[in-house]
């Protein structure tokens, strides 16, 4: 398991459980189709907070542009679109929103 695996493996405590999930792993598929089933089930894009608040605020003052744009963002969360690249990354630390409210 030495090689590319190494620093992944000195994360682990039991290395002898990630030397087994590591060679389960390389052997069934080669990593253009383990790459593809990763995407398959793994968003590009998340409704992020900081970007469904500035969404919210907009609509307050009647500018819901941002919102629709949103929508559009997450409509194909799984594919690539260079168009909504912005939706892909965390906040700035002066985006973050550290009070959400979820309705209930």
């Amino acid at each position: 398991m030495a090689g590319e695996s190494e620093p992944v493996r000195k994360l682990f405590k039991d290395a002898a459980a990630f030397d087994l999930w590591c060679a389960k792993w390389s052997k069934e598929a080669d990593t253009v189709t383990q790459l593809s089933v990763m995407r398959a089930v793994n968003p590009v894009r998340i409704p992020r907070n900081h970007r469904v608040e500035e969404a919210i605020q907009n609509a307050y003052s009647g500018e819901y542009a941002s919102f629709h744009r949103l929508v559009d963002a997450l409509s194909s969360p799984y594919s690539d679109n260079a168009e909504y690249s912005e939706y892909e990354v965390p906040p700035r630390p002066e985006e973050i929103v550290r009070e959400t409210f979820c309705g209930t």
